[in-house]
């Protein structure tokens, strides 16, 4: 049995009960480098968990589950390359948080005809981050605050500054959700399919988190020169600098961007590698595969 449960889904006795009762019972859950504490209470009742991010492990161990890498994959089947022209310099596609505006920005000022696609981008119905209208001892007191809560407030007000700026100056640059089979098509508009790590607002922090994502197989999977953030686990799935681009600051991703867009045979050796090594390599069916065998060897599954 494989489920996708938090905390607050079931009661860990009706874990138990299935999995003695029934089948081994597999949970997976993503997001655990910052929602864990969501999972904690349930998973060590389960046979096994499948955890996407490596630096989660330890986590489950602790707790007193069984947990398994289990990276996160994509489906070639839906995810591939469309013959459509490349219609933009670079694109994302995803929700407006975390320094997504300010690099952005930094794209666009830089002369990258960057585009962002997702909820909370489109300046007619977003908040444009203006601060509310308050006197000088609320504004403090939600400084102090926020500091109290380990955010810095002056990385917060740069966030703020920096969307206004891209709603004044490049609003065209912004846009809404788009459907599935646009998402797809995008990774083959693009000279450059950008993808970010930060999660929430902890870019805000001394100790920014960081977590390898769906897009991370999605986009090499369809065919598109992939560039995201750096995160040392992405070299476990990936050659960086052959199959995919990786970047550590906004001034490096704008030099990339620039290098890659003036140096496109360099660019499509490295798209038509990292399409190779998503085929070869993290399909869901690669992912099932590894899992059965692991199961099979421990001696949870039986061959039928």
């Amino acid at each position: 049995v494989l489920t996708y449960l938090s905390d607050g889904h079931v009661a860990p006795e009706a874990v138990e009960r299935l999995r003695d009762r029934v089948a081994p019972v597999l949970n997976f859950f993503c997001n655990n480098v910052h929602q864990f504490h969501l999972v904690r209470r349930i998973a060590p009742r389960f046979t096994a968990c499948l955890v996407p991010e490596r630096e989660a492990l330890p986590r489950y161990r602790a707790a007193g589950a069984r947990p398994i890498f289990f990276p996160m994959a994509a489906n070639p089947e839906i995810y591939r390359p469309l013959d459509v022209p490349q219609r933009y310099d670079a694109t994302f596609a995803g929700q407006r948080y975390a320094d997504r505006a300010a690099a952005l920005l930094a794209l666009r000022q830089a002369g990258v005809d960057a585009r962002a696609f997702g909820i909370g981008w489109p300046p007619a119905t977003a908040d444009t981050g203006a601060a509310p209208a308050e006197g000088p001892l609320a504004g403090a007191g939600r400084a102090l605050a926020a500091t109290l809560r380990g955010r810095n407030p002056l990385i917060a007000a740069r966030d703020r500054m920096a969307w206004r700026a891209l709603c004044a100056h490049h609003p065209g640059s912004i846009h809404g959700p788009v459907p599935d089979d646009e998402y797809v098509a995008l990774f083959s508009r693009s000279r450059i399919s950008l993808g970010f790590l930060v999660l929430g607002d902890t870019h805000r922090t001394w100790r920014p988190l960081r977590q390898v994502r769906l897009r991370e197989f999605e986009g090499p999977m369809a065919g598109a020169f992939y560039m995201t953030g750096w995160l040392e686990e992405l070299a476990e799935h990936y050659e960086i600098g052959r199959e995919i681009v990786c970047y550590r600051s906004h001034a490096e991703l704008v030099d990339l961007c620039r290098h890659y867009l003036a140096h496109p045979e360099e660019r499509e050796r490295i798209r038509h590698a990292g399409h190779e090594r998503a085929l070869s390599s993290h399909t869901w069916r690669h992912r099932f595969e590894r899992l059965f065998d692991t199961l099979s060897s421990e001696g949870v599954l039986r061959a039928r």
